[in-house]
C-alpha cells in the first residue's frame, strides 16, 4: 500500500476528526512522531505512535502502535 492510501484510509476512518502529531524525531535513516485522533477541542479516541525507515528519500519500512492496546 502507497503512503497516500494509508493517509487517505485513516482519514475514512476517522471522518471529521483531526489528525495531530508531535515533533518527528529523527536517528539516521529512521523517523519516530507520536500522533492523536480525535473531535476539535476534545479528548482523542485514539493516540499512538509510528516508526519509519528510510531509504533514498523513500519509506521502505512503516510501523503503526496503538497506545493502551
Amino acid at each position: 500500500m502507497a503512503i497516500g492510501e494509508y493517509i487517505a484510509d485513516a482519514r475514512t476512518n476517522f471522518a471529521g476528526m483531526p489528525f495531530t502529531y508531535d515533533a518527528l524525531l529523527t536517528h539516521h535513516d529512521a523517523v519516530h512522531f507520536s500522533w492523536r485522533v480525535g473531535p476539535t477541542g476534545g479528548a482523542p479516541v485514539v493516540t499512538g505512535f509510528d516508526v519509519a525507515r528510510f531509504d533514498g528519500g523513500r519509506i521502505v519500512d512503516l510501523y503503526g502502535f496503538f497506545n493502551g492496546f
